[in-house]
């Protein structure tokens, strides 16, 4: 992956890669890269090809990167990944990359998350969530297809009444 990326920033023209690329926790479906090149500290994801594989991957991520441009546009802080020749997803020898500036941070703990990060955070995906799907496609008669829900409810509520019943018999 180390030769992948140094020729993306080659090709880029991001510069010569001036420490060793570190791996970066957390992510499960991708993986992420801290790389530094001519004292800038860029975040790389690697996407898996795995997932890219899957027919409605790209049409997912074209959507993504649409959803991302308008939460640009309308002031939302986010990180968002970087336009490299007019796209954001970059490709070198067949893996696939999204790249973006290196921002320093730490986790927050659980047990410690004050009232103002809650409010921060609820503004932010509250904001997101406001955001019409309709200002995503051009067609002003778009409707979000509706997936209906095949879950059994009825079944989980007579199999949970049958496990209380079986229960209080025991005791």
């Amino acid at each position: 992956m180390e030769s992948k990326i140094a020729k993306l920033f080659r090709d880029l023209d991001l510069g010569e890669i001036e420490t060793p690329i570190l791996p970066v926790s957390g992510g499960l479906m991708h993986r992420m890269y801290k790389v530094v090149s001519e004292g800038h500290a860029y975040a790389v994801k690697a996407l898996n090809p795995e997932i890219l594989a899957r027919p409605e991957a790209r049409a997912n991520y074209e959507k993504a990167e649409a959803l991302e441009a308008m939460i640009e546009e309308v002031s939302i802080p986010i990180v968002p990944a970087k336009v490299f020749r007019g796209k954001k997803m970059q490709e070198t020898d067949g893996q696939f990359f999204y790249i973006f500036d290196w921002l320093e941070g730490s986790i927050t703990d659980w047990n410690h998350t004050s009232v103002e990060q809650c409010y921060t955070a609820g503004n932010v995906l509250g904001r997101m969530h406001a955001i019409d799907p309709k200002d995503m496609r051009d067609d002003e008669s778009y409707e979000p297809e509706i997936e209906e829900s095949h879950i059994d409810w009825d079944g989980y509520i007579t199999s949970m009444e049958e496990d209380i019943k079986s229960a209080l018999r025991k005791l």
